[in-house]
């Protein structure tokens, strides 16, 4: 199952985001061993939501998320290189490498390793 973001982009506190960029430099943050567990609705929450770099930067947003039938996460896809729409692309978030927080994911990777994740091909999650 697939959940598209909507047109509308969710936006963070600067308090909000100083406190996800701390839980990010955390020795805690480390990213996730196994895919979280979501149920569609928490999953459709995600949408257009933010995604930071570990260093607190904002990259992107969430653009889908793929469940499978017991609701564990199979697939992350988010836009980044959002500026003016130059430049955009969708990548898909490897697996352990992120978080989820209250509506929004912190990655480990910096932003210019976001920028080098390849491009996703369209199609069906993985």
């Amino acid at each position: 199952m697939r959940v598209r973001a909507p047109a509308g982009r969710t936006r963070l506190s600067a308090a909000a985001c100083a406190i996800l960029a701390a839980l990010a430099a955390g020795p805690a943050a480390g990213g996730q061993d196994a895919p979280p567990v979501l149920e569609h609705r928490d999953a459709e929450e995600l949408l257009g939501g933010s995604v930071f770099s570990m260093d607190g930067t904002e990259v992107g947003e969430v653009s889908s998320v793929a469940l499978k039938p017991d609701g564990t996460v199979s697939e992350i896809r988010i836009t980044v290189g959002r500026l003016l729409g130059v430049g955009e692309k969708v990548v898909i978030v490897p697996l352990g490498t992120y978080m989820l927080v209250r509506g929004a994911i912190i990655l480990e990777l910096s932003p210019s390793q976001v920028r080098q994740l390849p491009s996703a091909a369209p199609g069906a999650p993985g």
